[in-house]
């Protein structure tokens, strides 16, 4: 043993037992808080994948962009992928079976980026080869391999080679289209410059701050950053704009971290302030073999930060499990609203934020003990006092009862101090249980998942007679 600290790992293995409560106190805090976060998590993650299913994962997309510029946007080393997205509109005029047709011009590679997804076939890729979406393939009995005509404005007709079939997309659905899918060449040789609008679509790389390369791309272009178009509801659903809705959830978590933290430090400093008090004589001793007074007071410190060592790691998984079994619960009981949710999915935000509630709860419950440690006189030891004298006043309180039920209730209301720490650390924990109502009700609101078919704006009569 080489130094005072050394007796912080002997001090433990000796008295295993008085240290469990502070253990499963720092355990309990680093489980909720890593819920609270990892069930925001799970709550943004399902949001990005169901809006990768309706919209694409594309992030911001840009109109009639000269070939020179293509080039300077390209070399970006922030760009995954892009392409251009050559669409001929279902106001052309052009009708399969006399459906509307919207006709899109796309390479597979951004495809998949849209939200585009082969059911069966091959990629259209040569000739006058094109792909359908399955709602229209399953209506009219079309499948790979078959020949459909198009119709165009001037009544002529326009032969298409079906080579697959994709999955329908919301915009597809929601219009009651004819969605018709092609490569950006054959709808450049098909169709004339005047029928179709051109759009360069970009995807970029995990961890990318998109608003500031969204700004930055608009100055190399010489264009003003709102006439670069957004997929709104993925990065909203990313914490990549000002939508007030995921930054609310997050929030909310923030809110409720502050309430864990609270209460753990009050529930871990009463811990270590009986530890301290019971051990009195024994840190005036170490003053009567030398110790200063920093010495004994980083003692106290490395004991409640040697608990992190076994509390975390054991909180984490605990908080883990309690994600999974939380999101398959979900899962299972409304699969409408959250079908898309992960059953084990990791998160990395849930984990940081239980590890530090546990080291932030441990060290700053650490100061007061170790304050209060560090002023004990070395007279305490010599003398075999372990604490002040005192009388005790008030007795009458104590007459009826067993006298080690009343021993034990003086006792606790001798130190005035523990007994407010731990009256505010469970009043804030029933607290908390008890609001569990109110809370349920406000995140109704809070991760109510976005819902793509809502009007931007309803104009409704007074009386709801559709008579405006």
């Amino acid at each position: 043993m080489n130094s005072y600290l050394d007796l912080v790992k002997e001090y433990a293995e000796k008295h295993k037992r008085k240290n469990r409560m502070s253990l499963f106190v720092i355990l309990l805090a680093v489980a909720l808080v890593a819920t609270i976060f990892g069930m925001a998590d799970m709550e943004l993650q399902t949001q990005q994948i169901s809006m990768k299913k309706q919209y694409g994962s594309w992030h911001i997309g840009i109109k009639d962009m000269a070939k020179e510029q293509e080039q300077i946007v390209a070399l970006r080393p922030q760009i995954a992928v892009s392409g251009y997205l050559e669409s001929v509109g279902s106001r052309s005029g052009y009708t399969l079976f006399g459906k509307a047709a919207n006709i899109l011009g796309v390479d597979e590679a951004l495809a998949k980026e849209l939200g585009i997804r082969l059911e069966a076939g091959t990629w259209p890729d040569k000739g006058n080869e094109a792909l359908i979406t399955g709602t229209m393939a399953r209506t009219f009995g079309i499948e790979p391999g078959d020949s459909i005509t198009l119709e165009r404005p001037d009544g002529d007709d326009m032969q298409l080679m079906i080579t697959a079939v994709a999955g329908d997309t919301a915009s597809i659905l929601k219009a009651d289209q004819a969605g018709i899918l092609m490569s950006v060449e054959t709808l450049r040789r098909l169709f004339s410059p005047e029928e179709y609008s051109s759009a360069y679509y970009i995807k970029f790389r995990p961890f990318t701050n998109i608003q500031a390369e969204k700004l930055k791309i608009a100055e190399s272009l010489g264009i003003t950053p709102d006439s670069i178009g957004e997929n709104a509801y993925l990065l909203a659903a990313m914490g990549q704009s000002d939508d007030p809705f995921f930054v609310g959830i997050y929030g909310t978590a923030a809110v409720l971290f502050l309430f864990v933290l609270t209460a753990a430090v009050l529930m871990i400093t009463s811990s270590f302030q009986t530890s301290v008090t019971d051990r009195i004589r024994f840190f005036g001793m170490l003053r009567c073999l030398g110790a200063t007074r920093k010495q004994v007071k980083r003692f106290v410190i490395k004991e409640g930060m040697r608990y992190c060592r076994k509390a975390i790691p054991a909180g984490l998984a605990v908080g883990v499990l309690v994600i999974w079994m939380l999101c398959g619960f979900l899962r299972v009981m409304n699969p409408e609203y959250f079908s898309d949710i992960p059953l084990f999915g990791i998160s990395i935000p849930a984990l940081a934020a239980g590890a530090a509630v546990g080291l932030a709860a441990c060290l700053l419950a650490s100061l007061s003990p170790a304050k209060k440690a560090s002023s004990v006189s070395p007279l305490t030891a010599v003398s075999g006092n372990a604490r002040l004298p005192g009388q005790m006043k008030n007795m009458r309180f104590f007459r009826a009862g067993k006298v080690d039920r009343n021993l034990g209730i003086y006792h606790a209301l001798e130190n005035r101090k523990n007994l407010l720490l731990m009256t505010v650390s469970f009043a804030l924990s029933i607290l908390m249980f008890m609001s569990f109502s109110g809370i349920v009700d406000f995140m109704h609101h809070a991760v109510r998942p976005l819902r793509p078919w809502s009007p931007d704006l309803s104009l409704v009569s007074a009386d709801i007679t559709c008579s405006i």
